[in-house]
């Protein structure tokens, strides 16, 4: 099994370099300002929690204190909780349906081909099926480079770490250098990280959908990943105020103490998490109507969810989709409501609430054989089993643009940007894709 994997990640690797992406840079931007990054042979979660070595910042020691370990505890504490929030790294599912869809007939009591069925929508679903024995394949492609964490730009974070209270006095004790109110508690001194982290995601996804009966239809969703975790950290003593009353520094970079400055960075390429979508007509009406569909997405764990490309145990989402055509003379709009409620749909295994409200206004011409589409959706998640607060509730904005060519052969792209500061976010995610219809 571990060869097989090993096999995926040559070959997915060899595929992403092929499109064009930049190569793996191991050194840093420029040598004056940066060391050179230290490759990190383990997991990509534990990129963070290396820096310093994995043991903390220590500082130099002296003949009346020893500082080796004064400020590990702290430091190893905050590059967890550090660590802890970039791990929530998931994709929605893409939509593997933008090609000819059947609805039901009531006068010819039958499913037919739907007209003006093509959608603008990667991160949304209609309620139609693809029919009896259609087969839909696609491949997109996107790029995820993670800018905040909670709205904090991730290349300007900051980290304080507090000192070790000696004999559990308070920070206030032990004072040294003269009589209380004129002493120095150097307990009180921080050491203040600035911090830089890349976090990059570039997938490459493979879509299939095929229709088992002209009322239901299951796909596939299967995403090859590639991701890079890099952090730069640069620590600096920031001494309290009473440091004036004594004549030496106590806490200091240089001679026996660790680097003020680290650098470390890993790339893993691997397979991420699959997703089977089981989708089955239960209200169908003419194109003036509304159609409801209900699915479930079953979430496979084939990614590892230690290296940032998938969720612990298998998922569950049962999913209802609503969607109707309303003819405009010049074209036709389709608006959509999506709901689902997921189980085990994060990295602590909290449910959620997904949700989409949109539409895609579609344009056809040569005797309905070429269409393109524009389309725009709202996206929400809400987690229901609240938890850090810190991405419990994310809202995106999606807009689309889709052609459909006369071969069957379907293009597409997606730029999805959010609308809040909650949990880790790009600042703009661009997907493209193709699918072609048998």
């Amino acid at each position: 099994m571990h060869s097989v994997w090993a096999l995926t990640a040559v070959i997915a690797g060899s595929i992403l370099m092929a499109i064009g992406l930049p190569s793996d840079q191991v050194a840093a931007q420029g040598v004056a300002e940066r060391p050179i990054y230290r490759n990190f042979s383990g997991p990509l979660d534990g990129v963070i929690t290396n820096l310093y070595g994995g043991d903390g910042i220590t500082l130099q020691g002296s003949d009346v204190f020893s500082h080796a370990a004064h400020f590990i505890g702290d430091s190893l504490a905050q590059f967890n909780k550090l660590s802890l929030g970039v791990r929530d790294l998931t994709f929605p599912i893409l939509n593997p349906q933008v090609g000819v869809r059947f609805k039901y007939d009531p006068v010819l009591d039958e499913f037919v081909p739907t007209e003006n069925s093509l959608s603008a929508s990667a991160f949304a679903f209609d309620a139609e099926t693809v029919g009896k024995g259609e087969l839909h394949l696609g491949m997109a492609f996107s790029v995820r480079k993670f800018d905040e964490i909670g709205g904090a730009p991730l290349d300007r974070l900051e980290v304080d770490l507090m000192h070790v209270d000696l004999g559990d006095n308070g920070s206030d004790l032990p004072c040294i250098g003269g009589p209380p109110g004129a002493c120095y508690a150097f307990e009180r001194d921080v050491i203040r990280l600035s911090i830089d982290l890349e976090i990059e995601e570039e997938m490459l996804a493979l879509t299939g959908a095929y229709g088992l009966t002209d009322r239901m239809d299951v796909s596939v969703f299967l995403p090859i990943l590639r991701t890079t975790v890099g952090a730069f950290s640069s620590a600096t003593v920031v001494e309290n105020p009473t440091r004036v009353f004594f004549p030496v520094a106590v806490h200091s970079f240089g001679g026996d103490s660790g680097s003020a400055i680290d650098a470390v960075r890993a790339q893993r390429t691997g397979i991420g998490d699959t997703v089977v979508r089981l989708n089955y007509g239960v209200i169908t009406h003419r194109d003036d109507a509304w159609n409801v569909n209900a699915g479930i997405d079953v979430r496979m764990p084939t990614g590892r969810a230690n290296n940032l490309q998938g969720l612990p145990e298998i998922g569950i989402k049962p999913r209802i989709i609503a969607s109707r055509d309303v003819e405009l003379g010049f074209g036709v709009f389709r608006p959509h409501v999506n709901i689902a409620y997921g189980f085990n749909s994060g990295v602590h295994r909290e449910q959620i609430i997904d949700y989409a409200v949109g539409g895609s206004f579609i344009f056809e011409w040569s005797s309905n054989q070429a269409a393109m589409a524009i389309g725009a959706d709202f996206l929400g998640k809400n987690v229901v089993t609240r938890r850090d607060e810190m991405g419990d509730d994310q809202f995106d904005l999606s807009l689309g643009l889709s052609y459909s060519f006369r071969q069957g052969l379907n293009a597409y792209y997606n730029v999805l940007l959010p609308l809040n500061e909650a949990g880790l976010r790009p600042n703009a995610q661009h997907v493209f894709g193709l699918q072609v219809r048998f």
